[in-house]
């Protein structure tokens, strides 16, 4: 409604002007007289929308949705805690992944030594009957 209010003080500003033509000053009143009605009819949305809301409802909401934010803050709180706070011992998600990633890595290199026994593969002749 703010933006209404301006515009409509524009068209007086606009319409104090000496190089307006009668013309354009018949079309700024047009244009104000238009404003007018949006503003009206937005009055009457505002209060249809005012009296048709559940505001206890709506507040209630609100309420539930504060509480929720304040909780999760709360939360995030008490997990920088533990973070910062924690032993020097205890190691972080990240140095746990390096460590396993580092166990993965030797297990390979084991697995790579290993020798398996040469496998003999007899010809097949195209008969998969006599194929043993």
């Amino acid at each position: 409604m703010v933006l209404i209010d301006t515009e409509l003080n524009k068209v007086d500003e606009i319409c104090g002007m000496e190089e307006i033509t009668e013309e354009d000053k018949e079309n700024l009143y047009l244009v104000r007289e238009i404003l007018n009605k949006y503003q009206g009819d937005l009055n009457d949305v505002s209060t249809l929308i005012q009296e048709n809301v559940p505001m206890e409802e709506v507040k209630q909401e609100f309420t539930a949705e504060k509480e929720t934010q304040r909780r999760i803050l709360q939360s995030l709180r008490e997990i920088r805690k533990c973070v910062e706070g924690k032993d020097e011992g205890e190691k972080t998600p990240e140095e746990s992944k390096d460590e396993m990633t580092e166990v993965k890595r030797k297990n390979q290199k084991r697995e790579e030594r290993i020798q398996l026994p040469r496998l003999e593969i007899k010809p097949f002749n195209g008969n998969y009957l006599i194929f043993p």
